[in-house]
């Protein structure tokens, strides 16, 4: 499986985390797992919704959750926000 390191902002946190994600993934389900780890890291300060949402750290525009990792060009060193 293919993997690349993204640092992930968790903005309600203040936050910063890099982790290795599959390039074959879908957002929505990087989104959702991301959430759950990082929300636990964080402890009190994240809570993971139904609504997850990955977002380019460069543009701010949020990433659609039925692409792929690759599907978005990310690639390593990517920034995201995730909220």
């Amino acid at each position: 499986m293919n993997k690349i390191l993204v640092e992930i902002i968790l903005p309600a946190a203040g936050q910063t985390y890099e982790v290795y994600i599959p390039l074959e993934s879908k957002i929505h389900e990087t989104a959702d797992l991301l959430a759950v780890l990082l929300g636990s890291l964080a402890g009190n300060k994240y809570q993971p919704s139904k609504t997850n949402l990955l977002c380019d750290a460069k543009t701010g525009k949020i990433l659609d959750i039925n692409k792929s990792v690759a599907g978005h060009g990310l690639r390593n060193g990517s920034r995201l926000f995730l909220v």
